[in-house]
């Protein structure tokens, strides 16, 4: 099990290996490739394109094209090369890694084996070991995702240091042991490290902070708490990276390097790892230096275990960090950096785990920039080795960044495929992360696909029954993506009782975003439903028209400001602006501005948002007029992706929601309220508001 830390407990290495083993062989994957995998028409069946293997219930593999072939959509040599040797390796390490589905005994071992331990030896009063498989069985829930069964061990383990630390509590300890108990340092930080891992997923960021300073404060690793501090500890971490780049160009361990100082800095870059996550999303300069400063550190700590893979990931952390924070040339440095020496790793499970990070992590950020084509190219191949590695983690990561790629490209028949992966892996391997980005995706189509993978009631139904869950609620990102992607179907409908409490709650979520891709995706979503309040009271010629106006434009100036750093979304942040100020009366300034968004799409080869920047040309300045919103005439009874397909090409693509200027009046025809209302009066979410 890869995040339990072996190299801190290597009495339970054993439990370690079996959790992993068990664990992995449960993952049965399936292999995606570009090129030829969707070329036959809509409705015509392809033997070489099949789906679903009718004797192994896996994709059909297709050949990989060789990425030299088009290497226009590669940027540089670096990444063509990196392609390459990706593409080799998942040839001629396929058939040695392949393996059939068995079943995981994971959650079975941590309850059997470790936490059984920690019993034993608390009830024969030796504590030292007692704390210990406490840690590990906190360790080992962490990696099943149960934070609650984590933060009990925890819990239990501070309420024992508490009474060895604790004179007062003198009498309590000597009741479960008379011997001398000494808790070291290590321990300590190991436990801090996880409970502020625990907190982190639970949402509950400072605490989360705070404990994971401590952490580092006990691991010889102190971050600085004042500004001036902080940037003084830049400048000689960057002279560490510097000096460390410098001295070989493949690092290796010493020969006099102490492997005891390995726990320590593996425990060092936990914890920087996920101090940087946090600080990223305070977006003033104080929140930005900081986080820069922890990836730095966390570069430092990986160069001195000398280990090649820690490395690697190290360097795909910092510039996955320094894209969030607009720092472009250290992203490129780091980017670089991370390609070359990846491509040196041994083809071992690890080395070829640590290739598909580095894919995975690339994929985000050409998406992150606009560069669609290249994400997919990298989408896949992380996937196809998240697949050769049985690597459920990695696929879930992953699926979703090549789904958006193709999506946004219309590219509608391979984006199935992808949300058919998902679906499988959910199956196979349930997770509520995993379902939650499942739902996303289908929100995602029903939104802008204008038409359905699964329905709408479907996609309502999985949040009633998980919005309170305490993982999915520790992922901001995902929850502002569902909330808000239900509050804009309604705020389409015109549904406004029904959207005003989905609306709350992305409301609370939206001032937590920070520049990641999918944190921007759910925002897109949430200034759409504040675009189309501000429509309901020009209409409706409220009183409050100022305030929403003031309150819109506010957020349309934070999510440009986003856009710098994800360009991707500038086009849907022009567009909206566009709508704004046809809103206010201002044509001549959208149509300006509207132009922009269309010339800004197709540099991005973002099909779906040119195809709705045409039809809102059309609709506002062209004078052709729509007799109907197709999208509004679906909604309540979407085509399925099957039928979809089978429709020609242009009407399919023209079942855009169209954002109709007032004089245009009331777009709901089909359904009222009332009926709606009815409808939903069952959703816990919708309504849990005002039955309290």
């Amino acid at each position: 099990m890869p995040h339990l830390r072996p190299a801190y407990y290597p009495a339970t290495l054993l439990f370690f290996v079996s959790f992993s083993a068990a664990h992995q062989a449960t993952n049965s994957s399936f292999f995606v490739y570009p090129g030829q995998l969707c070329a036959s028409k809509p409705g015509q069946e392809n033997k070489e394109e099949t789906l679903y293997s009718k004797q192994q219930s896996k994709l059909v593999r297709t050949e990989i094209p060789k990425t030299g072939q088009d290497s226009a959509t590669v940027e540089s040599r670096s990444e063509v090369d990196f392609l390459t040797q990706m593409d080799e390796m998942l040839d001629t390490q396929r058939e040695r890694h392949f393996k059939e589905p068995k079943t995981c005994s994971c959650l079975y071992i941590l309850d059997s084996v470790v936490s059984a331990l920690a019993r034993h030896w608390l009830g024969v009063g030796d504590v030292a070991k007692t704390i210990y498989y406490l840690l590990e069985s906190a360790a080992a829930a962490l990696y099943l995702s149960n934070n609650y069964k984590a933060l009990s061990y925890l819990n239990e383990a501070a309420y024992i240091i508490d009474m060895v630390k604790n004179k007062k509590r003198k009498a309590e300890l000597l009741e479960i042991t008379k011997n001398k108990v000494e808790i070291p340092d290590f321990e300590l930080a190991c436990m801090y490290s996880l409970k502020g891992e625990v907190l982190h997923n639970m949402g509950n960021l400072p605490e989360s902070k705070d404990l994971l300073k401590k952490a580092l404060r006990l691991l010889n690793r102190s971050f600085p708490q004042n500004p001036v501090s902080v940037l003084f500890k830049i400048l000689i971490e960057r002279a560490m990276c510097s000096m460390y780049q410098r001295r070989h160009l493949r690092p290796q361990r010493e020969e006099f390097f102490d492997d005891s100082k390995l726990p320590y800095l593996y425990e060092q870059i936990h914890c920087l790892t996920l101090l940087w996550k946090i600080e990223c999303i305070n977006t003033r300069m104080e929140g930005k230096m900081r986080a820069l400063l922890a990836s730095l550190m966390e570069v430092n700590s990986a160069e001195q275990t000398g280990i090649e893979a820690k490395i690697i990931v190290s360097y795909m952390e910092c510039f996955q960090c320094c894209q969030i924070l607009g720092f472009k040339e250290r992203c490129k440095k780091y980017e670089a950096m991370a390609m070359q020496r990846s491509m040196y790793l041994p083809s071992t499970n690890d080395g070829l785990l640590v290739m598909g990070q580095v894919a995975r992590a690339m994929a985000t950020t050409k998406l992150c920039i606009g560069q669609l084509s290249q994400a997919v190219e990298f989408g896949y191949r992380s996937h196809n080795m998240a697949a050769l590695l049985n690597h459920t983690p990695l696929e879930i990561a992953v699926l979703p960044i090549t789904f958006e790629a193709l999506f946004l490209q219309e590219r509608y028949e391979e984006s199935i495929v992808i949300v058919r992966l998902l679906e499988q892996v959910i199956t196979s391997s349930p997770s509520v992360i995993a379902q939650a980005w499942f739902y996303t995706l289908c929100l995602q189509i029903l939104l802008q696909g204008g038409f359905a993978y699964k329905s709408f009631e479907d996609c309502l139904d999985f949040v009633d029954k998980n919005h309170t869950n305490s993982v999915l609620v520790a992922e901001n990102r995902l929850m502002l993506s569902l909330v808000s992607s239900l509050a804009l179907w309604f705020a389409r409908l015109e549904e406004w009782d029904l959207f005003r409490p989905a609306y709350k709650k992305a409301k609370k979520l939206v001032g937590h975003t920070n520049a990641s891709y999918f944190a921007i995706f759910g925002y897109a979503k949430f200034l759409e439903c504040q675009v189309l309040l501000l429509r309901k009271v020009v209409i409706d010629k409220m009183g409050d028209i100022d305030d929403i106006k003031e309150t819109t434009m506010q957020h349309l100036d934070r999510f440009m400001s986003l856009c710098i750093l994800t360009p991707t979304f500038f086009d849907r942040a022009l567009h909206l602006k566009a709508f704004i100020l046809i809103l206010t009366g201002k044509d001549l300034a959208a149509a300006a501005v509207l132009q922009r968004a269309l010339e800004s799409s197709k540099k991005h080869e973002n099909k779906q948002e040119l195809t709705w920047i045409q039809l809102s040309n059309d609709l506002w300045f062209e004078g052709e007029g729509f007799t109907q919103d197709m999208w509004m005439r679906a909604s309540s009874d979407m085509p399925y992706w099957e039928d979809a397909f089978k429709m020609d090409m242009e009407t399919l693509y023209k079942t855009k929601f169209l954002l109709l200027p007032p004089f245009h009046g009331d777009q709901t025809d089909f359904d009222s309220s009332t009926t709606l209302l009815e409808r939903y009066k069952s959703s816990e979410f919708l309504f849990a508001g005002r039955l309290k």
